[in-house]
């Protein structure tokens, strides 16, 4: 009977997977590094009920009958005005449609 000729790989990707297959490190790297997360995993702290604050809110004015034009020039981009003079708040944004304004 003959012998048969193991697959002969080509590319990169595979001559890097035969070699980490060869290699007995990598069975030890494998370990060391499930370990590492198993670790990681128990001394991570965690809450039952974590508390998420989440600031920011949307102010959406209806004005029907309105185009997006008019919508932007009486709702939106005088609101937009005071909302930036308000303390603490960074970042204002506004949209147009037809009939509302948010």
């Amino acid at each position: 009977m003959g012998h048969k000729k193991p697959y002969e790989v080509k590319d990169v990707a595979g001559k890097l997977a035969v070699g980490f297959l060869r290699n007995p490190l990598t069975a030890v790297l494998g370990i060391v590094l499930l370990a590492l997360g198993w670790i990681a995993l128990s001394t991570m702290p965690r809450e039952e009920d974590p508390q998420i604050a989440i600031s920011g809110g949307a102010v959406i004015v209806a004005m029907p009958g309105a185009t997006p034009g008019e919508v932007e020039n009486i709702i939106v981009k005088p609101l937009e005005k005071k909302l930036r003079e308000v303390k603490g708040i960074e970042h204002v944004y506004g949209m147009s449609m037809d009939n509302v304004g948010i």
